[in-house]
């Protein structure tokens, strides 16, 4: 789609209008007049300048992705997007541009010239002070280090105030934990009775309600299925055009009527104008929360049978029951579980003692190819895999001290039912045994098969056939 800047000129007493068409890369976010000179940024972190009210304009991209180089000595295409443009209340000249990759850039005459500033920090929020023309105050977010996100040790990423009075040549961090600020005067009448220098801001010094990250993955799915499995499934997406921008929180979300932009912790801003939100649930448990018990997962706590208290039960996603194969609570998000789940607590109910003895399933869908899972894998210290991780073509057992918990697998007909059943027939060979490929999928489905009628197929005799 080709976007325009439409330019109308009405001639007074006249009835004809000049019209002026210039084409831009992408719909305007910020506009920015000092005198005959308009500055455009688009959504795409592009800056447009006119030096003759709007009727010439000239995309900058190329001067701005120029000087930042220079400062961070990086070929990144990158490079030179901006993602906002703050003009000084006292000098509409003075034109302050964020970037992306820890760059500013300054502008003195409204962008007929551009000098990169590297802050060192990805900033933000900038405010221009409303009498001193050079003295500028910002926030930056605290990342975490890379070796903490490698070893997976916790840390906290917290906003920070900063301080620049040289038009954002040097900054000097004055806050931490900082939620809101600004300038404590807005005028010179204030100025009169209030020093000039006073900032005004809230913070929290605890770190309430600021990100906390601990644990972070080095490829999605890590959590649930490995680094093995989870790297296998980065690549397939990536060889479908999907970008991953990993260990990357959402600081927020921008645009002007509409999405625009995501701005990540990473100092990262990702043009946008979908953007879809898999943030997962936590159970609402504000109902029984001072009548019934709560698991540390958040879950109403019940027995095998679903019972939270007397004439209570609890089932799907709210319930935290005792997982038959470890005795430890879970709490399963699966379709499968929650149906299962509320079919054995009606049976409870209406007085037929049933305990939940199901190994949780799900599958999904991954462009052309289908992964299942079966059982409980979390805590899994060991993951065995039998098969072509490149092809996404393998099965995948979870072992935690030895012992199998939980199997995934890709393009291996018929693996998790026959898995399941063994994870429910308690008949699983060891870690140590699928490691050494002492047995592989063929021998635990003989098992499984020799078990005969105990198996749980409920299909009419077509357990054997379809194993």
């Amino acid at each position: 789609m080709r976007h325009i800047i439409l330019l109308l000129i009405i001639q007074c007493f006249a009835s004809n209008i000049d019209v002026q068409i210039s084409y831009i890369d992408a719909p305007l976010i910020n506009i920015h007049w000092c005198s005959d000179t308009v500055l455009a940024l688009t959504s795409k972190g592009s800056v447009y300048r006119s030096d003759d009210r709007g009727r010439q304009w000239t995309k900058m991209s190329e001067i701005f992705h120029r000087k930042a180089l220079i400062q961070l000595e990086d070929s990144d295409e990158r490079v030179g997007i901006v993602n906002n443009l703050v003009p000084s209340p006292v000098d509409k000249s003075l034109v302050l541009f964020t970037g992306t990759d820890q760059i500013a850039w300054i502008s003195l005459d409204c962008g007929k010239t551009i000098t990169a500033v590297n802050a060192g920090k990805q900033l933000r929020e900038y405010q221009f002070h409303p009498l001193e023309k050079d003295w500028i105050i910002a926030s930056a977010w605290k990342q975490c280090g890379s070796d903490e996100l490698l070893a997976g040790t916790p840390c906290v990423s917290y906003k920070e105030l900063l301080l620049s009075q040289d038009t954002g040549i040097t900054w000097h961090q004055i806050a931490t934990y900082v939620n809101q600020f600004t300038w404590g005067v807005k005028n010179k009448e204030m100025a009169k009775y209030t020093p000039k220098e006073r900032i005004l801001a809230s913070f929290e010094p605890q770190g309430k309600g600021h990100q906390s990250i601990s644990n972070s993955t080095t490829v999605p799915f890590e959590r649930v299925l490995g680094k093995e499995v989870g790297g296998s499934l980065q690549k397939l997406h990536e060889a479908n055009g999907v970008e991953f921008e990993l260990n990357a929180g959402v600081k927020r979300i921008g645009g002007v009527g509409q999405v625009q932009r995501v701005d990540l912790l990473n100092g990262k801003s990702l043009q946008a104008d979908l953007v879809i939100l898999g943030t997962g649930i936590q159970p609402n448990n504000k109902l029984a929360k001072d009548q019934l018990k709560i698991s540390p997962n958040g879950g109403i706590e019940t027995d095998v049978f679903l019972k939270a208290a007397k004439n209570v039960y609890a089932s799907g996603d709210i319930s935290s029951y005792p997982y038959w194969v470890t005795g430890e609570h879970v709490r399963i998000e699966h379709q499968n579980e929650a149906v299962r789940q509320g079919y054995v607590a009606a049976l409870n109910i209406l007085g037929r003692p049933t305990p939940l003895t199901d190994v949780p399933f799900f599958w999904t869908r991954q462009w052309d190819r289908t992964l299942a899972y079966s059982g409980v894998g979390q805590g899994f210290d060991e993951v065995i895999v039998d098969g072509d991780l490149s092809q996404q073509k393998f099965v995948a057992y979870y072992a935690r001290k030895g012992r199998v918990v939980a199997s995934a697998s890709m393009n291996t007909p018929n693996a998790q039912m026959i898995i399941s059943e063994a994870l429910r027939l308690n008949v699983m060979p060891s870690a140590e045994d699928l490691k050494e490929k002492k047995v592989n999928l063929d021998d635990i489905k003989k098992i499984v098969l020799s078990k005969g009628s105990s198996c749980h197929c409920k299909r009419a005799g077509q357990c054997q056939s379809q194993l």
